[in-house]
């Protein structure tokens, strides 16, 4: 697996809108509801997956083949999913490219 380099600084989108969102599902759980909508905008933005590509020097982070043209190739993906780590769906070191 290739060494990922992550920014430090987490990008604005995740810092607000993701925060906001993972506080919204952290009360939806503890109401009892267990179906969550999950706002794929936010951790899946062209923002966040090219400082995720960047820092995966343009590789996937599981076959390690080059992400090619057209640049909107490639999902962001979840270290640990989010159907079983909600509160992680938005966090920044747990996405990627």
């Amino acid at each position: 697996m290739i060494k990922i380099n992550r920014p430090e600084e987490v990008p604005k989108t995740l810092s607000k809108r993701g925060k906001e969102e993972a506080l919204k599902l952290c009360a939806e759980y503890d109401r009892g509801e267990r179906e969550f909508e999950i706002n794929s905008k936010i951790y899946g933005s062209k923002t966040i997956k090219n400082k995720l590509k960047k820092a995966q020097h343009g590789k996937c982070c599981y076959c390690e083949t080059r992400a090619t043209p057209p640049p909107s190739y490639g999902d962001v993906e979840h270290f640990r999913p989010k159907s079983h780590y909600y509160w992680l769906t938005y966090d920044w070191d747990n996405l990627l490219f």
